[in-house]
């Protein structure tokens, strides 16, 4: 069970305390398919691949989420751990200590590519969270379900999820396939992953930084972001938040 929290003791408008009270009212379902999608790719020994997963975002927390086995995780459980990156090859492939993720990144068949528009102003805020809002409970009638439908047009584009960050921003977390990317390939074992480590990792990073300046250029033809986006997140090992996270607030 998640902590208790009254969103209408917030100071932002009623529509998005409504919207956010709406929604941490189920806060315990545990239902995502983006959380799903990291809990079956924590660790593959048989790939030698897995996803960083993290209470905390020292780098040295990089290689130890392999020790974290989750294959299934159930409605009821909350995902343990509060950031989560894109696919890294497994620490056990490695003979000595692994270079650092930057230089390790590898073809898990996915990628999530993130936006946050970087503002310490809550009306900022309040945009942002209103371009989600809907006006008959339909998602088509909310403005960002005009992003998500160009971004179809893309074939390799899966979906989205959106995430509150706890303070003061909203993640947007866009998930494209990779498994067609020739030169790092998915299905391969840690050897043969280890073998062109090097090869993998810049066409991974070429794929997700191509995939997020293409991201960001559409979003905003749609809806033009109000303040900078985060350009730490164009990295494809930043660490990200994973769904229905619990942060911790250090002030009111």
């Amino acid at each position: 069970m998640l902590p208790p929290f009254d969103f209408y003791e917030t100071k932002l408008s009623l529509p998005a305390r409504k919207q956010l009270a709406g929604i941490y009212s189920h806060r315990d379902s545990g239902r995502s398919v983006l959380l799903g999608l990291i809990a079956v790719n924590v660790y593959d020994p048989d790939r030698g691949v897995f996803l960083p997963v993290s209470d905390v975002t020292f780098g040295k927390e990089f290689h130890e989420s392999r020790n974290l086995r989750y294959k299934v995780i159930s409605p009821l459980q909350r995902f343990p751990r509060r950031f989560f990156s894109n696919a890294l090859i497994a620490h056990d492939a490695f003979e000595h200590a692994p270079p650092r993720p930057s230089l390790c990144a590898t073809n898990a068949s996915f990628l999530v590519i993130t936006i946050e528009v970087e503002s310490g102003d809550a009306a900022v805020f309040e945009e942002t969270l209103r371009w989600t809002r809907t006006t008959d409970g339909k998602f088509s009638t909310a403005p960002f379900a005009a992003v998500d439908k160009r971004l179809t047009e893309y074939k390799d584009y899966r979906g989205f999820t959106v995430l509150f960050s706890g303070n003061k921003s909203l993640h947007f977390d866009f998930v494209f396939e990779t498994a067609h990317l020739e030169n790092a390939p998915h299905n391969v074992g840690p050897k043969d992953r280890l073998a062109s480590v090097s090869q993998h990792s810049a066409v991974m990073h070429a794929a997700a930084e191509l995939i997020w300046d293409s991201v960001t250029e559409a979003f905003n033809e749609i809806i033009p972001f109000p303040a900078p986006l985060d350009r730490r997140l164009r990295s494809l090992t930043q660490w990200r938040r994973a769904p229905w996270a619990v942060r911790t607030l250090d002030e009111a």
